[in-house]
């Protein structure tokens, strides 16, 4: 929502084409990393619930905790690209407006980058997912 935000100013009272075009690139991916953290987050406290009431097995639960680690592993690797992507072109660019959108790109996947990485090593890291399940319950 800060990106959307701050993005919005940038955008409309930006001092160059340059920085407008950043703040739209904010603008965009602030509102789609909004739209998904918050459907994440409501199928995120449903499963909670549903694995609490005990309608989720623990090999179901474990399951579903190693699928998103391999989530958010490709999506390191998509924000690795992003990173790579933006820089390319802004320094390949001419034009004040497509650098301003590949400065954005470089901006948002680095902001990405650094989210996601610590998130997979603060899940590699975590025993609880290791544990191997011989049975449900």
């Amino acid at each position: 929502i800060g990106n959307v935000l701050a993005g919005s100013a940038l955008a409309i009272r930006g001092p160059s084409t340059l920085t407008r075009a950043i703040g739209v690139q904010a603008v965009a991916w602030g509102a789609v990393d909004t739209a998904v953290a918050a459907y994440g987050g409501c199928v995120a406290r449903r499963h909670a619930t549903s694995a609490r009431s005990g309608m989720f097995g623990a090999r179901h639960v474990q399951q579903r905790a190693r699928r998103f680690e391999k989530l958010v592993a490709v999506q390191t690797g998509a924000d690795v690209l992003y990173v790579v992507a933006g820089a390319f072109f802004t320094s390949r660019c001419r034009s004040p407006w497509l650098k301003g959108t590949a400065i954005g790109v470089l901006i948002q996947g680095s902001a990405l980058l650094l989210y996601d990485a610590g998130l997979a090593l603060r899940l590699l890291t975590r025993p609880e997912l290791r544990v191997k399940v011989p049975y449900d319950d």
